[in-house]
């Protein structure tokens, strides 16, 4: 569901497709943070995903209630080699 809704959205608003699939990986990998490391595997929790569109962006906010995170704590690696390597989850671990 999230990766059709951002698949739309991204095409509506004429993204590429190398820009969809980019946007779809994002916001997917976002969403399952939420749902193992703020949520805990909580499978009665809800994400629920926004988007909004002006002259100048595309915005998608993920909204949870889940235990707080710190960016700014995590190594952030370029998405051009993480898609490269096919990397479907832990893009977001400093570990890996």
């Amino acid at each position: 569901m999230i990766r059709d809704f951002v698949r739309s959205i991204g095409t509506q608003v004429g993204m590429s497709d190398m820009e969809v699939a980019r946007l779809e990986m994002a916001v997917d990998e976002a969403c399952s943070n939420v749902m193992e490391h703020a949520y805990q595997s909580d499978a009665t929790k809800e994400v629920s995903i926004r988007a909004g569109v002006d002259d100048s962006a595309l915005r998608i906010v993920v909204i949870d209630t889940g235990k707080g995170f710190d960016p700014a704590a995590v190594e952030q690696k370029k998405l051009e080699d993480l898609i490269s390597a096919k990397r479907t989850g832990g893009t977001g671990d400093a570990a890996d």
